[in-house]
């Protein structure tokens, strides 16, 4: 068995996460936490403009994540990530988690404001 990645979180990620029941926080945190380099390229990809991002479905709620190196292989050249370091690519990156009902109202995704992202 692979060792679990390295996680950094984004502050929009922290912001949310500190909003949800404290049991589904301690279980989200193991879950990413133990996660090794087969269990995040097992994640699914979304379609569209953000087909770079992983989604990850933890119970009710919706996580974004990305895997460096795998990010920085395929789509290097179409984002500018803020701390992208080709040094230090194994490690995994948690930009958003949302209850998956209220992610899929209209529009919801447009609001997220994904181009902002604060480390």
């Amino acid at each position: 068995m692979s060792d679990a990645l390295p996680v950094i979180y984004t502050k929009n990620f922290q912001y949310n996460f500190g909003q949800i029941p404290e049991k589904d926080q301690k279980r989200i945190e193991y879950d990413l936490t133990h996660m090794n380099k087969q269990d995040v390229l097992r994640q699914g990809r979304f379609k569209g403009e953000l087909n770079y991002l992983r989604k990850m479905n933890n119970g009710d709620f919706r996580i974004f994540l990305n895997y460096c190196a795998d990010c920085y292989e395929e789509f290097r050249n179409d984002i500018n990530c803020a701390i992208c370091d080709p040094e230090n690519l194994e490690r995994i990156i948690v930009f958003f988690i949302y209850p998956r009902k209220k992610l899929y109202q209209p529009r919801k995704l447009q609001q997220m404001n994904i181009t902002k992202i604060e480390f």
